[in-house]
């Protein structure tokens, strides 16, 4: 997921975007149980949320509210990031450190749900955004066997994993903001291709060309990604 916080005074946060925002926010019916793992702060510098000033996101009961606006970005597309590896090495290692440091404890919350509710351990799915699509991409070279699929959007990951992601085929769809300024669709392209050469044989990669990092609004607000998933089992992937 997107969001870093404390799991304390920020976890409501992790309700603004994605399945979570649109099942219990937007009140859609939609047919999964969900997991919201929040990515801790630790010693990450810098601006890594997208919440700032915005008021924690609240079940209004009678009223759906507006989802968080998506616009088109503004003149020209120039980024100071948007240059292929080079400049993504800092970013990258601070994500991965982060995420290898709580990849058992998200790990240990899918067992829970599945030992506690009713649960398909076959149709455990994997999607984050931003952070959590790097996260994605962690979680899924390391564990493979434990995803009927995954969808990392708006976040890269090292190319160096691709062929752990490959080689169990895994079914993966990618997406990508054209105009991402924060995670730029050159560094996505580059670790699809990744996946790619590895040998992937069903990789799927969707680029919103006019979106900017905030694409995953639009993704999570439609019925593709979901109906997607639900195509996917475990079993039914060779795992």
């Amino acid at each position: 997921r997107q969001e870093v916080g404390d799991a304390r005074e920020r976890l409501d946060y992790v309700l603004l975007h994605g399945p979570l925002g649109e099942a219990w926010i937007q009140q859609r019916d939609l047919p999964f149980i969900m997991i919201g793992p929040q990515l801790p702060v630790f010693d990450s510098p810098g601006r890594l949320t997208f919440s700032e000033g915005v008021a924690k996101p609240r079940r209004t009961p009678g009223a759906i509210p507006p989802r968080p606006s998506a616009q088109r970005p503004n003149g020209p597309f120039e980024s100071a990031l948007d240059n292929g590896s080079e400049g993504r090495g800092p970013y990258e290692a601070r994500v991965r450190d982060g995420w290898w440091k709580i990849q058992d404890e998200v790990l240990a919350m899918v067992d829970t749900v599945l030992d506690k509710y009713r649960a398909d351990e076959d149709r455990v799915y994997l999607t984050g955004l931003s952070l959590g699509g790097w996260g994605t991409f962690e979680l899924a070279a390391v564990y493979p066997e434990r995803w009927a699929a995954i969808a990392p959007i708006a976040g890269a990951g090292d190319p160096a994993i691709a062929p752990d992601l490959a080689k169990r085929g895994l079914p993966i769809w990618m997406f990508a903001g054209g105009r991402d300024d924060t995670v730029p669709e050159a560094w996505v392209t580059e670790m699809a291709e990744a996946i790619n050469r590895a040998g992937h044989p069903t990789l799927r990669y969707t680029i919103h060309e006019d979106a900017g990092h905030l694409v995953w609004i639009s993704v999570y607000a439609g019925e593709d990604l979901y109906s997607w998933f639900l195509q996917h089992r475990r079993s039914a992937s060779g795992h």
